[in-house]
């Protein structure tokens, strides 16, 4: 929600800081979506255009993952990856000073 403070992260050096979340748009979604399990059992759910870094590649569109992707600092890779279909409300957020966060200790932009 506007006004939440949220992780960024200053890719340039690594600096991680605390932003404000200045817009939270909500948006109907109907299509595909992917969900990608990470090492600690968790999914995250993005829109199959979100844009994840990867330590070994990069930004890389949730789309264009493999499992070779290494998405957390540190771990082994995606545990799974897989094409959903969802009915529903996504959200996009805008941040204070760079629309570079974390979602489940994940960068997303």
């Amino acid at each position: 929600m506007p006004g939440d403070s949220i992780l960024g992260i200053n890719l340039n050096d690594n600096a991680i800081f605390s932003q404000m979340v200045t817009k939270n748009t909500a948006y109907d979604h109907d299509g595909e979506i992917i969900s990608i399990e990470i090492p600690n059992g968790r999914f995250l759910k993005v829109t199959k255009n979100q844009n994840i870094y990867t330590y070994n590649r990069k930004w890389i569109t949730a789309k264009d993952l493999n499992l070779k992707d290494k998405i957390q600092e540190g771990d082994d890779g995606i545990v799974s990856i897989r094409s959903e279909l969802y009915r529903g409300v996504v959200f996009e957020i805008e941040c204070s000073h760079i629309d570079t966060y974390f979602a489940e200790h994940i960068i997303n932009r």
